[in-house]
């Protein structure tokens, strides 16, 4: 019942906004979401000082390196594959092609 309620939780939290910082989430609970959601889970150790969750429209990462990071989590939607990134225009004075 428990890791429903937060697997419920993290998902209403990864509706509501774009972008959130949580409490930090048991990498089981990550990796049990990950799963459900078919996604690609990365565990802490070896060389990365983080674990968590890519999926085809969210990101979930936990840990890191400074304390305050050691004991939170990003939580972040990925901009849908039809949206497109604005042009930046090329700087002024520079080289013409």
């Amino acid at each position: 019942m428990r890791r429903e309620a937060l697997l419920l939780g993290l998902a209403l939290a990864i509706s509501a906004a774009s972008a959130a910082h949580a409490r930090l989430i048991d990498p089981k609970d990550v990796q049990q979401f990950c799963h459900t959601n078919h996604g690609t889970y990365w565990p802490q150790g070896g060389t990365s000082h983080t674990y968590g969750c890519l999926t085809d429209n969210m990101l979930i990462v936990c840990g890191g390196i400074t304390p305050k990071q050691q004991e939170s989590c990003f939580i972040g939607r990925h901009a849908p594959p039809h949206y497109r990134l604005p042009e930046v225009p090329p700087k002024s004075g520079g080289a013409k092609p």
